[in-house]
């Protein structure tokens, strides 16, 4: 699904002749995204460093520390 809207979005974006920069973080989940973001000439994705949440995505990690507490 994600990367069909990746796709979805680099079309749109190739038609309005635009260029972007998507940040995203290095789950694994992502691992598919390193083969296919060559075909993406409008959208140039760039992975987050390893274990850089707790500082660049603090809302996520509260929300990590708070499930993990719970369960």
């Amino acid at each position: 699904i994600f990367n069909m809207i990746l796709f979805k979005l680099n079309e749109i974006m190739k038609k309005k002749n635009r260029r972007i920069i998507l940040l995203i973080d290095n789950a694994p989940v992502y691992f598919i995204l390193n083969k296919t973001r060559e075909k993406l000439n409008s959208i140039e994705v760039k992975f987050l460093p390893p274990n850089t949440t707790p500082k660049l995505q603090s809302c996520d990690a509260d929300i990590i520390h708070s499930f993990k507490y719970h369960y």
